[in-house]
């Protein structure tokens, strides 16, 4: 798609390595392509969610599907399109860690299995938290993000990260225990 025959180096495309580059420009502003793409996706998502009725039937079923299939949502039809939904982006989100990688491995996106939790966790949705959702999910992302970026920094370990990590989850559910 993005490379003609035998121009393959073992590199990312250049189209890809341009969006993803931190000291980017959008625009002629001065912050990363990934940002704004990341910032129109998260709008767009919310936008869906919370103004369409398609969103409101996701909702409806995500937190009481008897109810749901009381308001006539036809919830089997939801869980299977947000299942494939799911199944879709995480195969792009799969294509996107091969084109950036050397190599292939198994355990290419643990790493990613791990934030992904923390961040729905530290969002409070899957403790049915009355503040839980989108929104609070995409903002823990955020922090978490940060976060990720501050320990690198600081030149952490992979494992001593993932120690950080699990102590703000035990932060959260204490702190959510409490609500």
């Amino acid at each position: 798609m993005f490379l003609a025959s035998g121009d393959y180096n073992g590199q990312p495309p250049a189209e890809l390595r341009a969006l993803a580059q931190l000291n980017g420009t959008t625009f002629g502003l001065p912050f990363p392509p990934v940002i704004a793409i990341v910032a129109v996706l998260g709008a767009a998502l919310w936008l869906f969610l919370a103004k369409t009725a398609s969103g409101r039937r996701l909702y409806a079923t995500g937190v009481n599907p008897v109810a749901a299939n009381f308001a006539r949502v036809r919830t089997s039809v939801v869980w299977t399109s947000v299942f494939a939904a799911s199944g879709a982006l995480a195969g792009l989100a799969g294509m996107f860690i091969a084109a950036f990688g050397a190599g292939w491995s198994q355990a290419v996106g643990d790493p990613y299995l791990f934030a992904g939790l923390a961040a729905v966790l530290v969002g409070g949705t899957t403790f049915g938290s009355v503040h839980g959702g989108f929104t609070r999910t995409a903002l823990g992302a955020l922090i978490l993000t940060v976060l990720s970026t501050l320990i690198v920094s600081r030149g952490l370990s992979e494992a001593q990260g993932r120690i950080v990590y699990g102590i703000i989850i035990l932060a959260v559910v204490a702190l959510y225990g409490r609500e």
